[in-house]
């Protein structure tokens, strides 16, 4: 039988939220704040109410669920004392309820898979704004049909942009099936006193994180140049337990001239805490197989992915590249992952890490032609909006760096997933 009560530290400020049943339910701020605990919380207890429930739990990639919501989930269930009402699948990331509703867990990446789950009766998008507002849609048509109880979907994200589309979408105008809920770190009773102290000490530090991840406002665009030359560093050598990614928006120019493409080899090691390009290339290039050798080459132990710039015609030009290029030189096809990323939004996280000194690069870099290319592109890079010079190097390096913590190699302190949960009490 399932208990008649169940006990879970819920913030003060989330309480009217538990009673939501809005359609959209909107829970953005800052860091710190508590809203993904909340919106497992509610799960969880939505879980226990009633039975039938198929709760769907989405990330823009599929692997980054496990060590974030999948782990959230299965940690307050056990320090709630309810383990003995539920079944952990480990390698499907399910989580089913002695009554029979249940979670399932899938990426947007794994298309068929979240084609195939039916019966869905709530949705919580963990990191919104990683998605497009067309996969946003495609989420949303999964929620219909008759039900016993309300259907509702959780958006959780701290407001990265003003000019997100999740901003004009749910914020600026709300319609009567939303509700929003905005916090802070100053409404979570159980934050970790330590925690707060790393939110704090964003206020001097970096004025557009404190406002973003502190004070839960909407980011500023990108003003002025993102990339300072002042805060430019080298390194003497990159640490062994390095690992990263290969990134490259490749672009092919006529004879040569033209358009430039660059390729950024980025690596993150634990032990120091930092981001080491490894090697980088910025060039014109006139044939695929000349790209390539300059990509592949740069493949090593150290490398778990290799990602390309692409949609849906490049990617199928470019997997017909890579395809004729193993052909001639005798290889196995290479698994690659074609990535969208919305540069403006992202490049903030990426210059905070810069101007902290947590980027490095080779030695007498700008000594070499690539490396003069890419240092002249990277310091005079003010935005894509902005920009009127190329932007391939600043596009790549940032590029590269968020596929690198899609990956789960890295995480940046300040970020919405640079604490561990301990315990619901302790840390929300």
């Amino acid at each position: 039988m399932l208990p008649t009560e169940v006990h879970l530290h819920i913030n003060e400020a989330y309480l009217p939220a538990l009673e939501s049943r809005h359609r959209y339910l909107v829970l953005y701020g800052g860091a710190g704040s508590g809203k993904s605990h909340f919106a497992a919380q509610k799960l969880i207890l939505r879980l226990l109410e009633r039975r039938g429930h198929r709760i769907l739990v989405v990330r823009k990639v599929a692997r980054t669920i496990r060590h974030s919501c999948f782990r959230l989930l299965k940690d307050l269930i056990v320090t709630s004392g309810l383990r003995r009402l539920f079944s952990f699948n480990e390698t499907e990331m399910t989580i089913r309820c002695l009554n029979g509703s249940e979670i399932v867990t899938s990426g947007l990446d794994d298309t068929e898979k979240l084609k195939s789950i039916a019966g869905i009766t709530s949705i919580w998008i963990e990191e919104a704004t990683e998605l497009e507002p067309e996969e946003f849609e495609q989420v949303d048509l999964r929620l219909r049909g008759e039900s016993p109880d309300y259907r509702q979907i959780l958006l959780t994200f701290n407001p990265i942009s003003k000019e997100h589309w999740l901003k004009a979408r749910f914020v600026d105008l709300p319609g009567e099936d939303v509700a929003i809920f905005r916090t802070t770190y100053r409404d979570n009773a159980f934050i970790d006193p330590d925690y707060v102290k790393v939110l704090e000490s964003l206020r001097d530090k970096d004025p557009h994180f404190w406002r973003v991840y502190a004070l839960g406002e909407w980011g500023e665009p990108v003003e002025g140049f993102v990339f300072k030359r002042e805060y430019y560093q080298e390194w003497d050598h990159v640490p062994a337990d390095a690992r990263g990614v290969v990134y490259c928006d490749p672009n092919l120019a006529r004879k040569s001239k033209g358009d430039t493409t660059a390729v950024v080899k980025l690596l993150f090691s634990p032990t120091t805490g930092r981001y080491y390009v490894a090697e980088a290339v910025c060039r014109s290039f006139a044939d695929p197989n000349e790209l390539l050798s300059v990509v592949l080459s740069m493949r090593d132990r150290r490398v778990v992915a290799l990602g390309f710039d692409g949609h849906v015609s490049q990617e199928s030009t470019w997997t017909a590249h890579v395809r004729n290029w193993c052909r001639i030189h005798g290889v196995p096809f290479p698994p690659i992952e074609y990535k969208r990323y919305r540069v403006d939004e992202l490049a903030k996280t990426v210059q905070f890490a810069y101007t902290d000194r947590l980027i490095y690069f080779p030695p007498d870099f700008g000594s070499t032609e690539d490396g003069a290319r890419f240092l002249a592109q990277l310091w005079t890079f003010a935005g894509k909006k902005s920009s009127k010079e190329k932007d391939d190097a600043p596009d790549a390096l940032i590029c590269a760096f968020e596929f690198l913590h899609e990956r789960g190699l890295a995480r940046l302190a300040g970020s919405a997933e640079a604490y561990r949960v301990i315990t619901v009490k302790d840390v929300y």
